[in-house]
């Protein structure tokens, strides 16, 4: 059977399909704090390191970051990237709620 991936993904390495999947969360937390009003950019990239390491009951006690080898991964990261926009979950983080301005 062969790959699913389109062909131009299929040459891809791994690390560069880890870093293609990374750039596109930050892309995506930036753009959702941008939407809201609120943070900064500094703000946002601390608190997308700490996230993308912290094992997340959303991801089945996987890290984002360990998700992103993967397609499937990278697309599970970014439903959790949406459903934290709109309230549904917190990330994992305290009291189930995230405020990406607010460190």
């Amino acid at each position: 059977m062969g790959s699913l991936l389109p062909p131009a993904l299929q040459k891809t390495s791994t690390e560069e399909l880890k870093l293609a999947g990374l750039n596109r969360a930050l892309a995506e937390a930036h753009r959702i704090v941008r939407d809201s009003g609120g943070g900064n950019e500094e703000e946002v990239d601390a608190w997308f390191t700490r996230w993308i390491t912290m094992p997340l009951p959303g991801l089945g006690g996987r890290t984002p970051l360990s998700c992103m080898d993967s397609l499937e991964g990278q697309k599970d990261v970014m439903l959790l990237l949406g459903r934290i926009e709109h309230g549904v979950y917190g990330g994992g983080l305290p009291h189930g709620r995230i405020v990406f301005y607010t460190l």
